[in-house]
């Protein structure tokens, strides 16, 4: 059974998670991959396939793909002209975990910092 979370469109804040440039090579693939946050990924260059809920899309410069939470994906470059890609993964809302753990990460470092100060 799937938890709904009903949000009201001023509520929503983005949180990134991460974000990075994947260079591929010849043979590189990456299959039937699952996460549990959201994607955007923006292909910059080369040519490849993108595999989403098992439905196939040619990946291209330009190409634009959002990929939902808990959805099996893959992408594979073609070995001609491997894929470069800018992957996003990030929720609209931040998690009570995640922000449990900002707080203590907060905490410890300014701990740290105010050990530095008194030692």
């Amino acid at each position: 059974m799937q938890n709904i979370i009903h949000k009201e469109l001023q509520d929503i804040n983005p949180y990134v998670r991460m974000c990075r440039c994947t260079e591929t090579h010849t043979g590189w693939a990456l299959i039937d991959r699952i996460i549990y946050d959201h994607q955007l990924v923006l292909v910059a260059k080369g040519h490849g396939e993108t595999i989403i809920a098992g439905k196939e899309h040619s990946s291209s410069p330009g190409d634009l793909f959002l990929i939902k939470p808990g959805v099996v994906h893959s992408f594979i470059a073609y070995s001609e002209n491997p894929l470069q890609m800018l992957v996003i993964h990030f929720d609209f809302f931040m998690r009570e975990t995640e922000i449990s753990g900002l707080i203590r990460n907060f905490i410890l470092k300014n701990e740290t910092n105010c050990l530095k100060n008194i030692y």
